[in-house]
């Protein structure tokens, strides 16, 4: 099964309708797929590993040892909303449901409700490069070093490395960032303003997905003229 980034997950996703079903649907996902889990209550997406489902029932998610999701009751989280979303042969899938229970030993598992309808959209055709570029941004009063490691016209990913427990509170999806770049080989920098649209936390970093939005026209023809050298 194609991988695609959390990233690339949020900016394709376009033109959605409902699958019809006079059932409930089947869920085209594999096991061990990447999958995306947005909790509302807590404002929280997280990367998950599909591991298992019984039809009609409940869906079986494994989380990372790190996520703190696991950290939580499962009474304090029953019946939370939950959007799930994943890819699966270049289509976005992704449906509402709740979470039923959490377990933390032997590894940490949700048990999600088994939804009564599937959305899918269709993909954009945009290709990310790949690239390291140095670039600086802010959270709260901090300046803040990071690396984008992908890029295209509509967004990039970047990792945040030696993040502290103070920093982890400040940077939260849906926030504004603004990510100053130094282009390779050149003098030049400019600046990309967007919207943190996903985000994984790791021990000793965090990868950013941002999709840009109010980019004035010299960043963008700066992004163009970039992104066309590195094809």
């Amino acid at each position: 099964m194609h991988r695609a980034s959390i990233y690339s997950i949020f900016v394709i996703m376009e033109n959605i309708k409902q699958v019809p079903s006079l059932s409930l649907p089947a869920i085209p996902v594999e096991l061990g797929a990447e999958v995306l889990l947005e909790i509302l209550k807590f404002n929280l997406r997280i990367k998950s590993m599909f591991v298992g489902m019984e039809f009609g029932q409940y869906l079986i998610i494994r989380l990372s040892p790190n996520d703190l999701l696991g950290t939580f009751r499962s009474e304090a989280i029953r019946e939370s909303p939950v959007i799930f979303r994943f890819l699966y042969k270049g289509v976005v899938y992704g449906f509402d449901t709740e979470i039923q229970n959490i377990v933390s030993a032997p590894a940490k598992i949700v048990f999600l409700k088994y939804p009564k309808a599937i959305v899918e959209s269709k993909t954009l055709t945009t290709e990310r490069h790949s690239c390291n570029i140095p670039g600086m941004t802010m959270f709260g009063n901090e300046f803040v070093d990071l690396s984008v490691i992908d890029i295209s016209p509509e967004g990039c990913r970047a990792i945040i490395m030696s993040v502290g427990e103070a920093l982890y509170g400040l940077i939260q999806v849906n926030k504004i960032i603004e990510i100053k770049l130094q282009l390779p080989r050149t003098n030049e920098s400019f600046a990309l303003k967007g919207k943190i649209r996903n985000l994984s936390k790791d021990t000793d970093r965090i990868t950013v997905g941002v999709q840009f939005d109010e980019m004035g026209p010299d960043a963008r023809a700066k992004l163009t003229q970039f992104i066309s050298a590195l094809k």
